[in-house]
């Protein structure tokens, strides 16, 4: 279809093309907000600070023969299922090389930026409680239900 406009001339379109014209701007608009309202939400997210690689160090504090102070990097992630958890996959360092020591969700408080995870793997219960302070993650391993703390560990969010 042509349109030639000649010099004197309007043209003026039908009121179904006006309705057609309004619908698609309003359909336009409206995912416009959606994706303005997604992205400002996701920015919002508290727990976005998180999200990243930490390297650290896991200290043994008890006498457990088993127990080895361990170069530690924890990979956190956001847990898609639940809106206040965070997922962190865990590897300890060995001649150089990760080795994974598990993955666990963790609980993050916002309000008193903590992140908690109890735990049962095997005859183990335990409990981790990490206070998150700007790049820096520290905290505690204690197991359950002595309330013994076996670990002391600290990372700090890398580049």
């Amino acid at each position: 279809m042509k349109f030639v406009i000649i010099e004197g001339s309007s043209f003026q379109p039908s009121q179904k093309e006006l309705a057609m014209r309004l619908l698609a701007f309003s359909l336009i608009t409206i995912t416009l907000l959606i994706i303005l309202s997604t992205s400002a939400q996701a920015q919002s997210d508290p727990r976005n600070k998180l999200v990243g690689n930490w390297v650290g160090e896991s200290i043994c504090t008890a006498n457990h023969p088993a127990c080895n102070d361990e170069k530690v990097v924890y990979r956190i992630h956001l847990n898609p299922n639940n809106s206040s958890s965070v997922t962190i996959q865990a590897d300890r360092i060995v001649e150089g090389k990760p080795v994974d020591m598990g993955t666990l969700d963790f609980i993050y408080d916002p309000r008193t930026s903590s992140l908690t995870c109890d735990f049962s793997r095997g005859r183990t219960h335990g409990l981790f409680q990490f206070s998150v302070e700007g790049d820096l993650i520290k905290g505690v391993l204690m197991l359950l239900p002595e309330k013994e703390i076996v670990r002391n560990i600290k990372v700090k969010k890398s580049e």
